[in-house]
């Protein structure tokens, strides 16, 4: 049998873990010699937002979620969910998608709503933060 470099093995490690969207394990083995150092980040959780309104417009704001000791995620999805009944509604203006910035703001019909966000990195999704505080939107 032969045996396949470790370099081939991390690429092809790195290039399943995508496809492979399960429970985030990974191993490897290296026949080489000398020390070796692996790191790895878990996915943070969302923090709670922050709504405010000014006519019909909700601007949401949120702290930065960050790596343990690394970086700041590279986005968010904001989700807004009505408040008497926690049903989920569609986001629009910059809330839309995925958001680079931990603020965003969106036209609201009437309603009393509330808002949460989820830190995305690549393929990978940290954990929806806590409900925020709820802003009322009166019919027009």
């Amino acid at each position: 049998m032969k045996k396949v470099p470790a370099v081939a093995a991390l690429a092809l490690c790195a290039m399943l873990a995508p496809v492979l969207a399960g429970a985030a394990d990974a191993a490897w083995a290296s026949h080489g010699t000398g020390a070796a150092a692996g790191a790895a980040y878990t996915m943070p959780a969302g923090t709670a937002p922050t709504a405010t309104r000014s006519a019909s417009t909700a601007a949401v704001t949120w702290s930065a979620a960050t790596f343990q000791g690394g970086p700041a995620v590279a986005g968010y999805v904001v989700h807004r969910y009505d408040s008497a009944s926690g049903a989920p509604s569609t986001v629009g203006g910059t809330c839309a998608g995925v958001v680079t910035a931990a603020s965003c703001r969106e036209s609201v019909p009437p309603g009393s709503w509330y808002y949460t966000d989820t830190p995305v990195q690549l393929g990978w999704t940290g954990g929806e933060s806590p409900p925020g505080n709820t802003v009322t939107v009166p019919p027009t």
